[in-house]
């Protein structure tokens, strides 16, 4: 991997960003699809079992390759759920704090 210090922070921000857009329920879709983009991509390419011959390398492997393509599933099965998501809460009923992250995630996305 070229660059693998920068490949992990850019991928490691872009997955907290991914993760907190469906946790607050602010763009959630995008967050899903930026994770399922990121598991789909890294996945065959991190952890390719297929080519070791070692037996416990080889399971290792493709137990973290299959709960990779498991969560991949899980976050394109989110996309059917319509928007907005029933576990967001309504932006009055939010308290202060929480108002607040969503305004400087907008302001970031935005930018």
């Amino acid at each position: 991997m070229p660059f693998p210090r920068i490949a992990v922070a850019a991928t490691g921000g872009a997955l907290t960003l991914a993760g907190a857009s469906i946790l607050l329920g602010f763009k959630p879709k995008w967050g899903v699809l930026a994770a399922a983009g990121f598991l789909g991509a890294v996945s065959p390419l991190m952890h390719d079992f297929w080519k070791h011959t070692d037996p416990e390398q080889r399971t290792t492997e493709m137990l973290h390759f299959s709960k990779n393509i498991a969560l991949l599933g899980a976050g394109l099965a989110l996309l059917g759920v319509g928007e907005p998501w029933p576990i967001s809460l309504p932006e009055e009923q939010q308290p202060n704090a929480l108002k607040q992250v969503r305004r400087t995630a907008r302001d970031l996305i935005a930018a």
